[in-house]
């Protein structure tokens, strides 16, 4: 029996898809192993995997007792709840308890981070209701569980609730609390809720207060936090510091930001965007400048933020010998907006192409398609009228072909090619047997 359960798992653990597991299944079935608690978390694992199995894996549990061990039971729901459809979480959550199931300490946490994923404000206030009717209101596990939801929420109150009636809190409860309250812009409430802390800060709780010290111009709080962090030996954390670093940018002390970048013992893609465009707002564009000379030179490719930044830098000072150099980046960045629709940035990226008095017609119409794309067609007949009056004309489209070792290009309207006469014969002959085998009409 012990050697068939080892042969199970391995199968289980090598199966590809749900149709050959149907075939293990019936082996489980036969060798009386289900109720085994290996090998059912096993099955529950892999069925976790999937959305579409997750009522297989319901009825699967049906045949285990979970007073013996809830394992399997939670170990469905926290699956599904890391996956990339978290509701089914909650589904298998009701139909397990629909089933029978007790749910313990356990579920609690894993079937409110399903909540939290899919924004479920319903789905989480049932779950806490449960909570409520098992009795689970000491345990600073499943407390913190609904504090993080309703924080991520939005709905603060609720959060402070919670909070407030919690027997035992800890640093997790603190700053989940804290960070609910910045992300909803509460940024005086949540400076007030840290100066109660009565447990010591960690780094998320630290990064949660930088921003609101940086939104609400807080520099000598900020500072403070600093020297806080500095006496933790937080300082080297890359998270961390590039909080700092961005709180002081925010609070308009570039000098303390500047010597702090200066001093990051590592930077990223963050901090670099951070330094640039609080540079750029704070209009000292050339250093600016000089500081995306420095980043290009070390070969960091810049992101869409840097670059907006750089280039309306460059519009300021006129310097359009740098923002030709800049522009280069400028049409693949549009055609990353116009993915995203990023409306805003493809605005600034317009004026600063204005006052760089830019002729580069490319852009403009990538401009000009991303307001279509999000139907403001005021924006759209803008760009156009602007274009007329610049004098920039749309690039025509062509095509190149090699015949006989010879390169060819053709042009849109273009006339000069000197066998122009027999390249129309030959068109309109395919045209003709593309319209006799009936795929489009021919359009005179």
């Amino acid at each position: 029996m012990n050697s068939t359960k080892w042969v199970l798992l391995d199968m289980i653990n090598k199966c590809s898809g749900f149709r050959s597991f149907k075939q293990i299944h019936a082996q489980i079935l036969a060798s009386g192993l289900a109720s085994n608690d290996l090998v059912a978390s096993s099955v529950v694992g892999f069925l976790g995997k999937s959305v579409t199995s997750v009522d297989y894996a319901c009825d699967f549990l049906k045949q285990l007792d979970w007073r013996e061990s809830s394992f399997p039971f939670n170990l469905l729901i926290s699956g599904c709840a890391s996956g990339d459809a978290p509701r089914a979480a909650f589904l298998a959550f009701r139909r397990i308890v629909r089933d029978g199931f007790s749910p313990d300490m356990f579920t609690v946490p894993a079937v409110m981070k399903s909540c939290v994923k899919f924004s479920g404000k319903g789905e989480g206030r049932q779950v806490h209701g449960v909570v409520v009717k098992m009795g689970f209101q000491c345990d600073v596990y499943v407390q913190n569980s609904l504090v993080h939801f309703y924080s991520v929420c939005g709905d603060c109150g609720s959060a402070v609730k919670v909070f407030d009636e919690m027997p035992e809190r800890d640093v997790v409860s603190w700053t989940g609390l804290i960070s609910g309250h910045v992300k909803s812009g509460l940024f005086d409430e949540a400076m007030s809720l840290f100066s109660r802390m009565d447990v010591k800060p960690n780094v998320a709780t630290f990064v949660s207060v930088l921003v609101a010290c940086g939104r609400m111009g807080y520099l000598s709080v900020g500072k403070v936090i600093h020297g806080l962090i500095f006496k933790r030996s937080l300082g080297t954390d890359l998270v961390v510091g590039n909080a700092v670093l961005d709180m002081y940018v925010k609070c308009e002390s570039l000098c303390d930001a500047k010597k702090f970048f200066d001093e990051l013992p590592e930077r990223d893609i963050v901090s670099w965007t951070s330094m640039i465009s609080g540079l750029v707002q704070c209009k000292r564009a050339r250093e600016s400048l000089e500081l995306f000379h420095d980043m290009q030179s070390l070969g960091i490719e810049p992101d869409k933020i840097i670059l907006a930044s750089v280039l309306s830098a460059c519009a300021s000072l006129g310097a359009l010998d740098y923002g030709r150099w800049v522009h280069e980046y400028i049409d693949p960045l549009l055609s990353a907006c116009k993915a995203v629709g990023d409306v805003e940035l493809s605005q600034e990226i317009l004026d600063a192409l204005l006052k760089l008095k830019s002729q580069d017609s490319g852009a403009y119409v990538l401009l000009s398609n991303i307001y279509a794309t999000n139907r403001r067609w005021g924006d759209v007949t803008m760009v156009r009228k602007l274009m007329k009056k610049k004098g920039i004309q749309k690039s025509p489209g062509s095509s190149v072909i090699e015949v006989d070792g010879k390169a060819h290009e053709f042009v849109v309207g273009d006339t000069s090619h000197p066998r122009k006469d027999d390249i129309h014969i030959l068109l309109n002959i395919l045209a003709k047997q593309v319209y006799l085998e009936g795929i489009f009409p021919i359009h005179s």
